[in-house]
């Protein structure tokens, strides 16, 4: 008799592996992913969701059932299917369709899974496993919402199906922290190592100069957006996505003035985005002009397509030749090519001549379905968000007609066919593209620092608008409709403005400035004693106290230089006029730096002192000092419970010391040398004596050390 081995199979997992089958049965017949003529197919490891989450300017969003993030491994069963199932449902019961992030929190429990040897089944989940799926996200940058998406899919499916052989405790043990704000991107470059999100007004100046004197249609198209961009804060796609008839008139006061109609992107209302001068007015009616010429003869084809979505687009004079067959020259003039393609244009698309001869013919039919392949996917609409048609986009476009007529290149524009502009042809052609042949690269336009051709995202016109709407000091609530923006406080992260302009609107402004400054340290203290000795209150203390601000590479100095000249030259670490501003970049790279170059001379100093040479402890203790205060800096400046923004100070050192205090002390050791060789000489002892010597010290001040280094 053979021995069967029967694995036995607990009751409580018995039922999860029930259930889950239910569950993706469920998701299967209820998901709208999966019905319809757009569907899915539940066994493709790749789904395009577009039709069902529809974007700005037919953005793509793909769902991907990999390993990794855009890897082509897919998840091995049955974890394969349990994902598809939980990323279905719950895109089906949420508001967000944050897909990437949901996959990312999927690919967790699978890795998580996989260290703690277990198979590859939801079923074998359990609190030890979330515990070291808690570990991989810790390693994320954002460590607070990926764990939220995991406790949500931890108690929104797994836990509320019974998913799981055994009840599940965990929760999200990550505390919320704000974003660190950074003025990079993280896109690198060759200047600097970092793509600033500030562009550098050369290249701003550069890119104005080709709009001036486009040379091509790339040109054209790429300078008419970055004109565009220029007007008001605004995203690319909201640009590309603009009808022809986005210019409109207003009254400014008895005065009329041109704007343009706008649709935000993040939940702003419709709106209209005034120009600042008159000289706005010209460039935008250049740019709208400019891409209105040029898109015109395809808007009138996509016109005829939106209304007989099956019959070929033949262009005024071409009427007579509807079902009758076409020669290969009239084929391409019904197209709009601007030059002949290559031979195989038919061959490739499965066309071959039905009559030959001297000149061979081809079906009308065949060439009404070519014509029909080339209109772009998602046809007749451009922004399934709007609702805007190709033919009434002002960024609808020639096919190819953003490649034509590049530097060395040979490519066929195809008048009449309709396609669109899209975000990634605009981040290409502004230094993105892997070729390099970008608007940059085609008129050798160069950053002086590397030599090589710019780079400018198309986030950075948007964050140097809003900069300069900052130092102009308006409301807060002006830049955000401006910007199209929901809520104000959504303005910081566009702000790149110093804190030394920030400090001067608030102390010159008062009130109108609408800035509330944040102080820690003893300038905090000091104000709030103000308010109780003076008639006072605690801004009308700070303002005074930031009465003349001025920025140098160690913090704001506060020291007016009306009233007396520095009283700490270059020792700024020590003065109490010196502030910090928590976060900035400036100031935390020079702490880092000064820190080193402390830690290094104090490593030098040790071997003086251990080699004997005398005189250096003196100089041993004051780096360690100095040291000590930009290390309490640095630790002030990257705390994560002080705000970003906040100004810092740091308290008195324990032996203060000014130039004048540097002066009484000379003049206290030279009367010290001085009282010794009197008393000498009244007693003839040699007051060069090593006794003598040894027991006069001098007590010289940090800043006449600062001059000796």
């Amino acid at each position: 008799m053979n021995n069967v081995v029967i694995p036995f199979v607990a009751p409580t997992q018995r039922n999860a592996q029930r259930n889950i089958e239910a569950f993706i049965n469920f998701v299967q017949k209820n998901a709208i992913y999966f019905h319809g003529p757009h569907a899915a197919q539940w066994n493709d490891m790749k789904w395009d969701l577009t039709p069902f989450m529809p974007k700005r300017a037919n953005t793509k969003t793909i769902a991907i059932f990999s390993t990794e993030a855009y890897g082509n491994k897919p998840f091995p069963q049955p974890f394969y299917d349990q994902a598809k199932a939980m990323i279905a449902n719950q895109l089906r019961t949420s508001r967000g369709a944050q897909v990437s992030g949901y996959l990312g929190v999927i690919r967790v429990l699978y890795k998580a899974l996989k260290q703690a040897n277990l198979p590859p089944s939801i079923e074998h989940l359990n609190d030890h496993v979330l515990s070291i799926a808690g570990e991989i996200i810790a390693e994320k940058g954002d460590a607070w919402k990926a764990g939220r998406t995991l406790e949500g899919f931890i108690h929104d499916h797994i836990e509320a199906g019974r998913l799981s052989a055994v009840p599940l405790t965990w929760i999200n043990p990550f505390k919320w922290k704000k974003p660190k704000r950074s003025n990079m991107v993280n896109a690198k470059s060759e200047r600097e190592g970092e793509t600033y999100k500030l562009p550098h007004i050369k290249c701003i100046l550069d890119l104005a100069s080709v709009f001036q004197n486009p040379a091509s249609y790339s040109d054209t198209i790429t300078s008419a957006w970055f004109a565009l961009s220029m007007f008001a804060p605004s995203r690319v796609g909201e640009i590309t996505t603009l009808p022809t008839t986005c210019i409109t008139h207003g009254d400014d006061e008895g005065e009329p003035i041109l704007g343009l109609s706008w649709l935000p992107e993040k939940g702003g209302a419709a709106m209209t985005k005034w120009a600042t001068s008159p000289g706005w007015e010209d460039l935008a009616v250049e740019a709208v002009t400019r891409l209105s010429e040029l898109g015109k003869s395809a808007r009138t084809a996509a016109e005829w397509y939106e209304e007989n979505p099956d019959q070929l687009y033949l262009p005024p004079g071409y009427e007579h030749l509807r079902g009758k067959r076409l020669s290969r020259e009239q084929a391409y003039e019904i197209l709009g090519c601007d030059r002949t393609p290559d031979n195989t244009f038919f061959n490739r698309r499965g066309v071959t001549r039905v009559e030959r001869g001297q000149t061979g013919l081809y079906a009308f039919e065949d060439v009404e379905r070519i014509a029909r392949e080339m209109l772009p996917e998602g046809f007749p609409i451009a922004d399934p968000v709007t609702g805007l048609k190709y033919s009434k986009a002002l960024f609808t476009i020639p096919k190819e007609a953003a490649r034509a007529h590049s530097k060395g290149s040979a490519s066929v524009t195809y008048w009449n066919v309709p396609s669109s502009v899209t975000t990634s042809m605009i981040v290409h052609d502004l230094g993105k593209k892997p070729s390099g042949t970008t608007i940059f690269w085609r008129h050798n336009l160069l950053d002086p620092e590397t030599g090589k051709p710019w780079k400018l995202s198309s986030h950075q016109p948007r964050h140097l608008l809003n900069t300069l709407a900052q130092s102009k000091y308006l409301s807060q609530e002006l830049i955000a409709f401006w910007s199209g923006r929901k809520s104000p406080s959504q303005n910081e992260w566009y702000n790149w403005l110093p804190q030394e302009a920030i400090i001067e609107a608030y102390t010159r402004m008062g009130d109108e400035a609408h800035i509330e400054l944040k102080v820690e340290g003893p300038l905090h203290d000091k104000c709030q004693q103000r308010t109780k000795n003076e008639p006072i209150s605690y801004e009308e203390a700070l303002r005074q106290e930031f009465g003349a601000v001025h920025r140098t590479r160690y913090g704001q100095c506060r020291h007016d230089y009306s009233l007396t000249p520095c009283p700490k030259d270059k020792d700024c670490i020590n003065c109490g006029e010196n502030s910090l501003t928590k976060g900035d970049s400036r100031d935390i790279s020079e702490a880092e730096m000064q820190v080193k170059l402390h830690t290094k001379a104090i490593r030098n100093c040790a071997k003086a002192v251990e080699a004997g040479e005398p005189g250096v402890q003196r100089w041993l203790d004051i780096h360690e000092h100095k040291r000590e205060r930009w290390e309490m800096a640095l630790g002030l400046l990257t705390d994560p419970k002080i705000q970003d923004g906040t100004i810092i100070t740091l308290p008195p050192p324990t032996f203060p010391q000014t130039k004048t205090g540097l002066t009484m002390a000379i003049r206290d050791a030279e009367d010290a040398l001085v009282e010794p060789a009197i008393k000498a000489n009244e007693h003839n002892v040699d007051p060069t004596s090593k006794t003598n010597a040894s027991s006069t010290q001098l007590s010289l001040g940090d800043d006449f050390f600062v001059m000796g280094a």
